[in-house]
Protein backbone atom coordinates (compact mmCIF):
# COMPACT_ATOMS: atom_id res chain seq x y z
CA UNK A 1 0.00 0.00 0.00
CA UNK A 2 1.77 3.12 -1.29
CA UNK A 3 1.63 6.57 0.25
CA UNK A 4 3.69 9.69 -0.29
CA UNK A 5 6.11 9.10 2.59
CA UNK A 6 5.54 5.46 3.61
CA UNK A 7 4.79 2.10 2.04
CA UNK A 8 3.12 -0.69 4.00
CA UNK A 9 4.18 -4.12 2.73
CA UNK A 10 2.65 -7.48 3.51
CA UNK A 11 4.06 -10.92 2.69
CA UNK A 12 1.77 -13.95 2.93
CA UNK A 13 3.46 -17.33 2.74
CA UNK A 14 2.55 -20.91 3.59
CA UNK A 15 4.18 -22.30 6.74
CA UNK A 16 6.41 -25.28 6.04
CA UNK A 17 5.35 -27.34 9.08
CA UNK A 18 1.79 -26.12 9.34
CA UNK A 19 0.29 -29.62 9.44
CA UNK A 20 -3.34 -29.34 10.45
CA UNK A 21 -2.92 -25.89 11.90
CA UNK A 22 -5.98 -23.70 11.89
CA UNK A 23 -4.17 -21.05 9.89
CA UNK A 24 -1.40 -22.51 7.69
CA UNK A 25 -0.48 -19.07 6.35
CA UNK A 26 2.20 -16.81 7.73
CA UNK A 27 1.43 -13.08 7.50
CA UNK A 28 4.16 -10.50 8.04
CA UNK A 29 3.58 -6.76 7.69
CA UNK A 30 6.23 -4.06 7.76
CA UNK A 31 6.23 -0.34 7.04
CA UNK A 32 9.02 1.34 5.10
CA UNK A 33 9.75 4.94 4.33
CA UNK A 34 9.89 5.83 0.64
CA UNK A 35 13.43 7.20 0.86
CA UNK A 36 15.96 5.47 -1.46
CA UNK A 37 17.82 3.69 1.36
CA UNK A 38 14.58 2.41 2.89
CA UNK A 39 13.38 1.12 -0.47
CA UNK A 40 16.57 -0.92 -0.69
CA UNK A 41 15.65 -2.40 2.71
CA UNK A 42 12.25 -3.27 1.24
CA UNK A 43 13.92 -4.97 -1.73
CA UNK A 44 16.20 -7.04 0.52
CA UNK A 45 13.27 -7.95 2.79
CA UNK A 46 11.34 -9.31 -0.19
CA UNK A 47 14.38 -11.20 -1.46
CA UNK A 48 14.99 -12.75 1.97
CA UNK A 49 11.45 -14.15 1.91
CA UNK A 50 11.76 -15.41 -1.67
CA UNK A 51 8.74 -13.36 -2.72
CA UNK A 52 8.86 -13.06 -6.52
CA UNK A 53 5.36 -11.64 -7.01
CA UNK A 54 4.27 -8.21 -5.79
CA UNK A 55 1.24 -5.98 -6.30
CA UNK A 56 0.53 -2.38 -5.40
CA UNK A 57 -1.96 0.33 -6.11
CA UNK A 58 -1.25 2.35 -9.22
CA UNK A 59 -0.64 5.49 -7.15
CA UNK A 60 0.83 7.65 -9.89
CA UNK A 61 4.26 9.08 -9.19
CA UNK A 62 4.38 7.59 -5.67
CA UNK A 63 4.63 3.99 -6.90
CA UNK A 64 7.40 4.62 -9.43
CA UNK A 65 10.37 4.67 -7.02
CA UNK A 66 9.05 1.47 -5.46
CA UNK A 67 8.68 -0.17 -8.88
CA UNK A 68 12.22 0.86 -9.79
CA UNK A 69 13.56 -0.68 -6.57
CA UNK A 70 11.60 -3.94 -6.83
CA UNK A 71 12.32 -4.45 -10.52
CA UNK A 72 15.96 -5.06 -9.61
CA UNK A 73 15.07 -7.80 -7.10
CA UNK A 74 16.13 -11.36 -7.97
CA UNK A 75 18.17 -10.04 -10.89
CA UNK A 76 15.14 -8.45 -12.55
CA UNK A 77 12.95 -11.58 -12.39
CA UNK A 78 10.25 -10.10 -10.15
CA UNK A 79 6.63 -10.06 -11.31
CA UNK A 80 5.08 -6.66 -10.53
CA UNK A 81 1.43 -5.66 -10.79
CA UNK A 82 0.26 -2.05 -10.60
CA UNK A 83 -3.46 -2.57 -10.01
CA UNK A 84 -6.21 -0.01 -10.40
CA UNK A 85 -7.30 1.18 -6.95
CA UNK A 86 -10.93 1.17 -8.15
CA UNK A 87 -10.82 -2.62 -8.39
CA UNK A 88 -10.10 -2.83 -4.64
CA UNK A 89 -12.09 0.12 -3.35
CA UNK A 90 -15.43 -1.50 -2.59
CA UNK A 91 -14.12 -4.54 -0.70
CA UNK A 92 -15.37 -4.47 2.91
CA UNK A 93 -12.96 -4.41 5.81
CA UNK A 94 -11.08 -2.10 8.13
CA UNK A 95 -9.26 0.81 6.56
CA UNK A 96 -5.61 1.27 7.44
CA UNK A 97 -2.32 1.05 5.61
CA UNK A 98 -1.55 -2.35 7.11
CA UNK A 99 -5.03 -3.70 6.36
CA UNK A 100 -4.85 -2.37 2.82
CA UNK A 101 -1.48 -4.06 2.27
CA UNK A 102 -2.84 -7.35 3.60
CA UNK A 103 -5.96 -7.05 1.44
CA UNK A 104 -3.84 -6.48 -1.68
CA UNK A 105 -1.72 -9.53 -0.80
CA UNK A 106 -4.79 -11.75 -0.44
CA UNK A 107 -6.25 -10.52 -3.72
CA UNK A 108 -2.95 -11.20 -5.46
CA UNK A 109 -2.76 -14.76 -4.10
CA UNK A 110 -6.34 -15.36 -5.25
CA UNK A 111 -5.56 -14.10 -8.75
CA UNK A 112 -8.17 -11.33 -8.54
CA UNK A 113 -5.90 -8.45 -9.51
CA UNK A 114 -5.21 -7.30 -13.03
CA UNK A 115 -2.08 -5.25 -13.51
CA UNK A 116 -1.85 -2.13 -15.61
CA UNK A 117 0.70 -1.41 -18.29
CA UNK A 118 4.20 -0.75 -16.92
CA UNK A 119 6.61 0.35 -19.66
CA UNK A 120 10.06 -1.12 -19.85
CA UNK A 121 13.02 0.83 -18.48
CA UNK A 122 14.25 1.72 -21.96
CA UNK A 123 10.82 3.11 -22.82
CA UNK A 124 10.80 5.41 -19.80
CA UNK A 125 13.96 7.10 -21.05
CA UNK A 126 11.97 8.20 -24.10
CA UNK A 127 8.58 8.72 -22.45
CA UNK A 128 9.65 11.39 -19.96
CA UNK A 129 11.33 13.77 -22.45
CA UNK A 130 8.50 13.20 -24.96
CA UNK A 131 5.95 14.27 -22.35
CA UNK A 132 8.16 17.19 -21.35
CA UNK A 133 8.27 18.29 -24.99
CA UNK A 134 4.48 18.21 -25.16
CA UNK A 135 4.09 20.29 -22.00
CA UNK A 136 6.75 22.77 -23.13
CA UNK A 137 5.03 23.20 -26.50
CA UNK A 138 1.77 23.87 -24.66
CA UNK A 139 3.52 26.52 -22.54
CA UNK A 140 4.82 28.19 -25.70
CA UNK A 141 1.34 28.20 -27.24
CA UNK A 142 -0.15 29.66 -24.06
CA UNK A 143 2.45 32.44 -23.96
CA UNK A 144 1.82 33.29 -27.62
CA UNK A 145 -1.89 33.56 -26.90
CA UNK A 146 -1.16 35.93 -24.00
CA UNK A 147 0.94 38.17 -26.27
CA UNK A 148 -1.72 38.19 -28.97
CA UNK A 149 -4.41 39.01 -26.44
CA UNK A 150 -2.32 41.86 -25.05
CA UNK A 151 -1.79 43.32 -28.54
CA UNK A 152 -5.50 43.09 -29.20
CA UNK A 153 -6.20 45.06 -26.02
CA UNK A 154 -3.77 47.76 -27.16
CA UNK A 155 -5.47 48.12 -30.54
CA UNK A 156 -3.15 46.07 -32.76
CA UNK A 157 -5.24 43.94 -35.13
CA UNK A 158 -2.53 41.85 -36.72
CA UNK A 159 -4.57 38.58 -36.77
CA UNK A 160 -7.07 40.36 -39.05
CA UNK A 161 -4.50 40.36 -41.85
CA UNK A 162 -2.09 37.60 -40.81
CA UNK A 163 -2.88 33.95 -40.15
CA UNK A 164 -0.56 34.00 -37.15
CA UNK A 165 1.46 36.81 -35.66
CA UNK A 166 4.32 34.39 -34.99
CA UNK A 167 4.49 33.03 -38.53
CA UNK A 168 6.98 33.89 -41.26
CA UNK A 169 5.51 37.36 -41.81
CA UNK A 170 4.61 38.39 -38.28
CA UNK A 171 7.30 36.85 -36.11
CA UNK A 172 9.42 40.03 -35.90
CA UNK A 173 6.53 42.53 -35.72
CA UNK A 174 6.00 42.16 -31.93
CA UNK A 175 9.69 42.94 -31.45
CA UNK A 176 9.38 46.09 -33.60
CA UNK A 177 6.31 47.19 -31.66
CA UNK A 178 8.21 46.59 -28.44
CA UNK A 179 11.10 48.85 -29.52
CA UNK A 180 9.28 51.62 -31.37
CA UNK A 181 5.72 51.45 -30.11
CA UNK A 182 4.57 51.06 -33.71
CA UNK A 183 5.68 49.90 -37.14
CA UNK A 184 6.35 52.20 -40.08
CA UNK A 185 5.17 51.08 -43.55
CA UNK A 186 8.76 50.45 -44.62
CA UNK A 187 9.43 48.29 -41.55
CA UNK A 188 6.26 46.38 -42.21
CA UNK A 189 6.89 45.75 -45.93
CA UNK A 190 10.35 44.37 -45.25
CA UNK A 191 8.91 41.78 -42.89
CA UNK A 192 6.03 40.48 -45.01
CA UNK A 193 6.49 37.19 -46.82
CA UNK A 194 4.55 35.35 -49.52
CA UNK A 195 0.82 36.08 -49.85
CA UNK A 196 0.98 38.57 -46.97
CA UNK A 197 2.71 41.08 -49.29
CA UNK A 198 -0.62 41.60 -51.10
CA UNK A 199 -2.02 43.03 -47.86
CA UNK A 200 0.76 45.58 -47.41
CA UNK A 201 -1.52 48.54 -48.13
CA UNK A 202 -4.07 47.52 -45.48
CA UNK A 203 -1.57 46.48 -42.83
CA UNK A 204 -0.82 50.02 -41.49
CA UNK A 205 -4.41 50.17 -40.22
CA UNK A 206 -3.66 47.14 -38.02
CA UNK A 207 -0.60 48.81 -36.48
CA UNK A 208 -2.16 52.00 -35.15
CA UNK A 209 -2.39 50.82 -31.56
CA UNK A 210 -1.11 52.72 -28.57
CA UNK A 211 0.88 50.47 -26.25
CA UNK A 212 2.41 53.27 -24.16
CA UNK A 213 5.71 53.09 -22.37
CA UNK A 214 4.57 50.65 -19.70
CA UNK A 215 2.87 48.50 -22.33
CA UNK A 216 6.10 48.30 -24.36
CA UNK A 217 8.03 47.23 -21.26
CA UNK A 218 5.42 44.61 -20.46
CA UNK A 219 5.51 43.34 -24.06
CA UNK A 220 9.30 43.08 -23.86
CA UNK A 221 9.07 40.93 -20.74
CA UNK A 222 6.45 38.69 -22.35
CA UNK A 223 8.68 38.17 -25.40
CA UNK A 224 11.61 37.30 -23.13
CA UNK A 225 9.41 34.78 -21.34
CA UNK A 226 8.58 33.27 -24.74
CA UNK A 227 12.26 32.80 -25.60
CA UNK A 228 12.92 30.74 -22.47
CA UNK A 229 10.57 27.79 -23.20
CA UNK A 230 11.50 27.92 -26.89
CA UNK A 231 15.17 27.37 -26.02
CA UNK A 232 14.19 24.71 -23.49
CA UNK A 233 12.14 22.91 -26.15
CA UNK A 234 15.19 22.67 -28.43
CA UNK A 235 17.20 21.05 -25.63
CA UNK A 236 14.38 18.61 -24.84
CA UNK A 237 13.99 17.63 -28.48
CA UNK A 238 17.73 16.94 -28.66
CA UNK A 239 17.32 14.57 -25.69
CA UNK A 240 14.37 12.88 -27.42
CA UNK A 241 16.42 12.27 -30.56
CA UNK A 242 19.18 10.70 -28.49
CA UNK A 243 16.81 8.43 -26.56
CA UNK A 244 14.91 7.45 -29.72
CA UNK A 245 17.99 6.49 -31.72
CA UNK A 246 17.75 2.82 -30.68
CA UNK A 247 14.12 2.64 -31.87
CA UNK A 248 14.73 3.90 -35.39
CA UNK A 249 13.55 0.58 -37.00
CA UNK A 250 10.16 0.96 -35.27
CA UNK A 251 9.80 4.75 -35.66
CA UNK A 252 10.29 4.76 -39.44
CA UNK A 253 7.30 2.48 -40.26
CA UNK A 254 5.04 4.51 -37.98
CA UNK A 255 5.67 7.61 -40.08
CA UNK A 256 4.08 5.85 -43.06
CA UNK A 257 0.71 6.30 -41.32
CA UNK A 258 -0.99 9.53 -42.53
CA UNK A 259 -0.84 12.24 -39.89
CA UNK A 260 2.08 10.77 -37.93
CA UNK A 261 5.39 12.58 -38.21
CA UNK A 262 8.72 12.08 -36.44
CA UNK A 263 7.59 13.81 -33.23
CA UNK A 264 4.34 11.84 -32.95
CA UNK A 265 6.09 8.57 -33.80
CA UNK A 266 8.63 9.05 -31.01
CA UNK A 267 5.86 9.95 -28.55
CA UNK A 268 3.90 6.81 -29.49
CA UNK A 269 6.93 4.57 -28.98
CA UNK A 270 7.57 6.29 -25.65
CA UNK A 271 4.01 5.62 -24.48
CA UNK A 272 3.34 2.05 -25.67
CA UNK A 273 6.81 0.68 -26.35
CA UNK A 274 7.61 -1.83 -29.07
CA UNK A 275 6.39 -5.03 -27.38
CA UNK A 276 2.76 -5.36 -28.44
CA UNK A 277 2.32 -8.59 -26.46
CA UNK A 278 1.36 -6.33 -23.54
CA UNK A 279 -1.92 -5.77 -25.42
CA UNK A 280 -3.46 -9.10 -26.55
CA UNK A 281 -5.71 -7.41 -29.11
CA UNK A 282 -6.81 -4.02 -30.40
CA UNK A 283 -9.81 -4.25 -28.10
CA UNK A 284 -7.45 -4.04 -25.11
CA UNK A 285 -5.20 -1.37 -26.59
CA UNK A 286 -7.88 1.13 -27.67
CA UNK A 287 -9.39 1.67 -24.17
CA UNK A 288 -5.91 2.15 -22.70
CA UNK A 289 -5.10 4.76 -25.35
CA UNK A 290 -8.41 6.54 -24.72
CA UNK A 291 -9.69 5.76 -28.23
CA UNK A 292 -12.83 3.91 -27.15
CA UNK A 293 -15.46 5.47 -24.88
CA UNK A 294 -16.46 3.63 -21.75
CA UNK A 295 -19.86 2.09 -21.21
CA UNK A 296 -21.81 1.92 -17.95
CA UNK A 297 -25.50 1.16 -18.48
CA UNK A 298 -28.07 -0.34 -16.13
CA UNK A 299 -31.85 -0.67 -16.53
CA UNK A 300 -31.71 1.26 -19.76
CA UNK A 301 -29.94 4.24 -18.16
CA UNK A 302 -26.40 5.26 -19.00
CA UNK A 303 -24.31 6.38 -16.07
CA UNK A 304 -21.35 8.74 -16.23
CA UNK A 305 -18.39 8.07 -13.96
CA UNK A 306 -16.89 11.02 -12.16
Amino acid sequence: DVRKEIAAACIISRQEAAGKAKNPLSIEIKTFKTLPDDLQHLKRWIEDHGCRGAAMESAGAYRRPICDALEAAFGGETSLLAANARHMRNIPGKKSDAEDAQRISRLLRAGLLKGGFIPEISMRGLRDPARCSKHTAEDICTQKNRIEKFLQRKGFKLPTFLTGIFGASGSSLPGILCKKGGAAPDDMRSELRGAAKRKAEDMPHALNGCPGRSGRQYLRRMLEMLDSPANRLKAVEAGIDEAASEFAPQIEPLQAIPGIGPTAAKAIIGEIGVDMSKFPAAAQFCPWAGLRPGENESAGKKKVRA
